[in-house]
């Protein structure tokens, strides 16, 4: 491999080649370009994702490229300089610090990464990726995502450390590609949104992922979300051995009936579905309320199909969720607690209104185990627990 050592200074798009090693040096503070300008457009690559961002520049970038290290020595950052971009007329086409593209044989290892101007690192369409001891603080600005994967397949995460804005890690899929065998494990995170999710963007599949033995102090918008929309489906994922501090929302998900392209061409025909999820040993310690507008879903486990495609097979097992509870009246409508089912709405945790459980609301399934799972309730709450509508084959012990 040859060697490229990158010391102190500002820099634009550095476009990484084969069979190279990226090192930054030693004490060395790499800074992200607040120039527009100086970023590599590559517009087979560049897609507007749904908070219309326009995603693709990055600060080291390679598209089609394999056997790569990127890694970092003693004291050295790479500094994304993200609030320069805070208020510019280029904010939504501001770049991340990296983003690989078709690439295979990668390890990025041992890296801090501070105030990315958008994604820290970004995958997209890669093959055989690990990411391991790298620190990413990026606090600064939404979008701020720690690690996006799209249409990947054989990654691994370990022994990471995220602080995010926005969600921490990102399993998505933009084109009509799988994306499988993603393990993320051994990572502290703490995040504004969410701690873990799989979609929104979601036209290819993604199955076999785990995601285990994390912690954190908070994931203020869910600590696990799945939600694919727009025709791709998710299927075997297992969360394990997942310890968090606080959470306004706990667990989300739900699939919809989006259907957006995110690339020319790149659709899907069929409509996305959910099928074999695991959550063991999961804890959240404290509830916490929230300050949105909306007063949501107060913290409650949320999982539900639609009457079309039901979500199949999931147990929760070992679990234990502080939930925050507060609802103290019923409406003698009912109306207070009709919930609507994902269509085309972007797919929030909030988006749907108020369940009548504070606990659990289950809807639209086949096959769901609730085994040995406790709600600790903050504040009396006149919903009941558990609430389970159109669900076959429910089992709580």
């Amino acid at each position: 491999m040859k060697e490229y050592r990158y010391l102190s200074g500002v820099y634009g798009t550095i476009n990484i080649p084969s069979n190279s090693q990226i090192i930054i040096d030693k004490g060395a503070d790499v800074i992200a370009s607040s120039d527009i300008n100086d970023y590599i457009v590559d517009e087979n690559s560049i897609y507007v994702e749904t908070s219309e961002n326009e995603k693709g520049r990055s600060l080291f970038y390679a598209k089609g490229r394999e056997n790569i290290v990127i890694s970092g020595k003693k004291d050295s950052t790479i500094n994304g300089n993200g609030t320069s971009w805070n208020n510019g007329r280029d904010f939504f086409r501001r770049p991340g610090l990296i983003r690989l593209v078709d690439c295979k044989n990668v390890v990025i290892k041992d890296l801090t990464l501070l105030a990315s101007p958008c994604w820290s690192i970004s995958l997209h369409n890669c093959e055989n990726v690990t990411i391991e001891r790298v620190q990413i603080v990026s606090l600064w600005c939404i979008s701020n995502y720690g690690i996006d994967i799209d249409c990947c397949r054989h990654i691994v995460i370990n022994d990471c450390v995220i602080n995010s804005y926005d969600d921490a890690v990102v399993l998505k899929s933009t084109k009509n590609i799988p994306a499988y065998d993603i393990n993320i494990s051994n990572c502290n995170i703490n995040s504004q949104w969410a701690a873990f999710k799989i979609g929104t963007e979601s036209v290819g599949d993604i199955k076999d992922v785990k995601f285990k033995n994390i912690a954190g102090e908070w994931a203020n918008g869910c600590i696990v979300k799945m939600v694919p929309t727009d025709g791709g489906s998710i299927k075997n994922i297992e969360i394990s051995d997942v310890c968090f501090g606080q959470s306004i929302g706990l667990i989300f998900i739900a699939n919809g009936e989006r259907k957006w392209s995110y690339y020319k061409g790149e659709t899907s025909e069929k409509f996305s579905t959910i099928e074999d999820v695991k959550l063991k040993r999961i804890s959240i310690k404290q509830a916490i309320e929230t300050k949105l507008p909306n007063p949501f879903i107060k913290g409650c486990v949320f999982i539900s199909g639609t009457k079309k495609h039901k979500i199949k097979n999931v147990i929760i097992e070992d679990c234990e969720f502080a939930v925050s509870g507060g609802e103290e009246k019923v409406e003698k409508s009912g109306k207070r607690f009709e919930v609507e089912e994902l269509k085309k709405q972007y797919p929030e945790y909030y988006a749907l209104g108020v369940p009548p459980a504070y606990g659990a609301y289950l809807r639209h399934i086949d096959s769901v185990i609730l085994r040995n799972v406790k709600f600790n309730l903050k504040k009396p709450d006149v919903r009941e627990e558990i609430v389970a509508v159109d669900v076959d084959g429910f089992l709580r012990d």
